[in-house]
């Protein structure tokens, strides 16, 4: 795992947190510092969100511009946000 690099290692943590959140029937995953992922790393990510369809995720990433946030309501999968100044708006 030390061997990993730190989008390696997010990716590890993200199945493990799946498969302890379904194992434990917990209705929420929370997905921090998602930022760390490449492109295709965040679009892995969601396809894997996309898999565990029983589960409710949220999921926080650092980004630069309104533009780059994924909008998850055209692609299906829920709700984007962007949130400055402690003030949330749905995207």
């Amino acid at each position: 795992y030390f061997l990993l690099s730190q989008s390696e290692q997010y990716r590890v943590r993200a199945v493990i947190q799946i498969y302890v959140a379904v194992h434990d029937k917990s209705p929420l995953v929370i997905f921090d510092s998602a930022d760390v992922l490449d492109q295709d790393g965040r679009n892995g990510l969601f396809a894997l969100m996309q898999e565990a369809d029983a589960l409710h995720f949220v999921v926080g990433m650092t980004v630069l511009a309104r533009k780059n946030v994924p909008n998850l309501q055209k692609a299906e999968i829920g709700n984007s946000y962007w949130v400055t100044e402690g003030i949330a708006e749905q995207l």
